[in-house]
């Protein structure tokens, strides 16, 4: 996980500022995101865990709900229900 997308993960700006932050440092566009290939895929997956270690799980949300089925990784339940 590049370190300043990281820092925006462990900064309290809200989620959507940390995709935005990801799609410019990856240089994505929106359809990266609906159709990831494995590389884009693999970054949404280490940003999806390092929000998810560092307590920020309206960013695993904002992310299920912004890219395909499965892309974050394993459903977490506690995630759901906050």
């Amino acid at each position: 996980m590049p370190s300043d997308i990281l820092g925006t993960v462990l900064q309290e700006c809200d989620a959507e500022s940390v995709v935005v932050q990801l799609r410019k440092r990856l240089q994505l566009d929106r359809s990266s995101l609906k159709k990831p290939d494995l590389e884009t895929k693999g970054w949404i997956r280490s940003l999806a865990r390092e929000a998810k270690l560092s307590g920020r799980p309206g960013v695993v949300k904002y992310l299920r709900n912004i890219v395909p089925a499965g892309t974050t990784g394993r459903y977490d339940t506690d995630i759901a229900d906050e």
